[in-house]
């Protein structure tokens, strides 16, 4: 799948190649997350998180955030 897109890139048709890419990487990402929903072996899992896991992932969701910005 990524030689057909890299295929794509390489004769100049850019969108082609990236939507090759992001339409396999989403089919492949569905597929991956019902697999998982599917065969879990308890139901109803209660996961909790703290609030240090949820500062940093702020941290880092804002830091990528602005660096996009910037770039943008």
């Amino acid at each position: 799948m990524a030689a057909t897109a890299g295929l794509f890139f390489v004769a100049g048709a850019d969108f082609v190649g990236s939507m090759q890419i992001l339409i396999y990487v989403g089919g492949t990402l569905v597929l991956l997350v019902f697999g998982v929903m599917l065969t879990s072996q308890d139901r109803f899992i209660s996961m909790r998180t703290s609030r240090g896991d949820l500062l940093i992932a702020g941290l880092v969701g804002l830091s990528l955030f602005a660096v996009l910005a910037g770039a943008a």
